[in-house]
């Protein structure tokens, strides 16, 4: 057999298989290295989504929604909620919606500190008559932006309880612990006839 044919065929039986072998390494490389890439690019897309918009299932038209961003954050307006009975006004017993009892002291006084402290202030009533609140604010000069409403917060957000940053109210309880929460329940009892407890 003549050199160049064994050349030829050892070519054929090693050299050949060989580059097949290569060839076929370096496509699964190249198909294993592109997936993983497009994976990454796909989890990097859902990270940056995630920081752009922390309610990825904000209703459409938000306006807090600037392109595919949540500027929730940016443009939120601190809040102030504030009861109307035993807070700014005394309140002894129900007696009709057009009537309530005196300015409580350093009210007034509180109201205006907070909107220089930047707040925007709620008036958050179980009263329904608005148009009475606003005028007793109004006669007593209590600055107020909204009752019983928060028109800046996102609109997917139960209005039944407007967003606030604080929550202002002679029933409310300071949630630190279950256990502190129910002592202070149990100490107004001695103070609060409407809310006995049953021994």
């Amino acid at each position: 057999m003549a050199v160049s044919d064994t050349l030829l065929v050892l070519l054929f039986i090693v050299i050949f298989p060989a580059f097949l072998l290569i060839s076929l390494l370096f496509f699964c490389f190249i198909v294993a290295w592109s997936t993983e890439r497009r994976h990454k690019q796909e989890a990097s897309k859902r990270h940056t989504h995630s920081q752009k918009n922390p309610y990825p299932h904000c209703v459409e038209g938000c306006k807090f929604t600037i392109g595919e961003e949540c500027k929730y954050r940016e443009m939120h307006v601190p809040t102030v909620a504030v009861d109307f009975d035993k807070v700014i006004f005394t309140h002894d017993s129900w007696q009709g919606h057009e009537h309530y009892g005196d300015l409580i002291n350093g009210a007034r006084e509180s109201m205006i500190e907070l909107r220089k402290m930047g707040f925007k202030i709620m008036i958050w009533t179980t009263r329904d008559q608005t148009d009475l609140i606003a005028e007793a604010c109004k006669k007593y000069e209590i600055p107020y932006d909204y009752i019983n409403q928060n028109p800046n917060q996102p609109p997917e957000i139960n209005p039944s309880k407007p967003v606030a940053d604080y929550y202002i109210d002679d029933r409310a309880v300071y949630f630190q612990t279950w256990d502190l929460a129910l002592n202070e329940i149990k100490a107004r009892e001695v103070h609060d006839p409407y809310y006995p407890i049953k021994k």
